[in-house]
């Protein structure tokens, strides 16, 4: 926390934290795992089978140099388009590589065997790339690219996804005014945008009852030129979202998550 003085009198109290989604590096490898099911926006066509739904399982980690490793499984669903019948295709493989963008999608790429579920003969090193966007619910959306071919994205409907990319951490306070009603924090790279809280302090304990102020910022900036009556003040939060969802307002005093039941938009 740190104190202004107004030109009333007042001491106008700002209190700010920031937190994020915690980035991977080498040291920390990015861990993912998945099983679930997924249906698929449209009704993309692979290997002659227009598909509905895939069935995955997924488990590997995602290293700061590029690296990857693990395994999945997946079983895409569908009807081929010549004949309509019901079709499964049983896919095996292996992650050979990956990387994690500041926003939090996790794209997995590698090879593996395709069984094409009609009697024809398995089929060996069909190459795959596959992006995960995780969402705050644990869930989100999967994008493959199978032998160069796009897929629409595959919206999880069950099961779920876990990414420790989503895992909050605290950046501390470095909220600042810049002049009377301009301030700003420092912003992270690991953010996509920003969520601002403002709460009241009155006369006597400390309560914490912020609400949103400003939701959805690109720049780690806001305005506020409310002045408060005084011998009361304002404190500001600072959150900060990316694909994962929004991260935590920071750890309080007693040591503890700062609750916030009324979260942002």
């Amino acid at each position: 926390m740190r104190t202004r003085r107004a030109g009333s009198g007042l001491m106008l109290a700002v209190l700010a934290i920031a937190a994020a989604p915690r980035p991977a590096s080498a040291q920390q490898p990015t861990v993912i795992t998945q099983a679930g099911e997924a249906s698929f926006a449209g009704a993309p066509v692979y290997r002659g089978v227009r598909l509905s739904s895939v069935s995955f399982g997924v488990g590997g980690a995602v290293l700061g140099n590029g690296g990857a490793f693990g395994n999945f499984s997946f079983a895409f669903h569908g009807v081929a388009v010549s004949g309509g019948q019901a079709r499964t295709m049983d896919y095996l493989g292996t992650i050979q590589g990956g990387s994690l963008s500041a926003s939090g999608v996790v794209s997995m790429s590698g090879g593996g065997t395709l069984d094409p579920g009609d009697g024809s003969p398995v089929v060996n090193s069909v190459p795959f790339v596959l992006e995960i966007t995780p969402d705050a619910d644990s869930q989100g959306t999967l994008a493959f690219t199978l032998e160069a071919v796009h897929l629409t994205a595959a919206l999880v409907n069950e099961g779920g996804i876990s990414s420790s990319a989503c895992q909050p951490r605290d950046l501390g306070s470095s909220l600042q005014f810049q002049n009377a009603q301009t301030f700003a924090w420092s912003a992270s790279p690991d953010a996509v945008t920003y969520d601002v809280y403002r709460g009241a302090m009155q006369t006597g304990a400390f309560g914490l009852n912020q609400a949103c102020f400003a939701p959805g910022l690109a720049a780690p900036s806001a305005d506020d030129g409310t002045i408060p009556p005084t011998g009361t003040g304002l404190y500001y939060l600072v959150a900060m979202k990316n694909a994962c969802g929004e991260g935590s307002l920071g750890v309080g005093t007693s040591g503890g998550q700062v609750p916030n039941p009324l979260p942002c938009p």
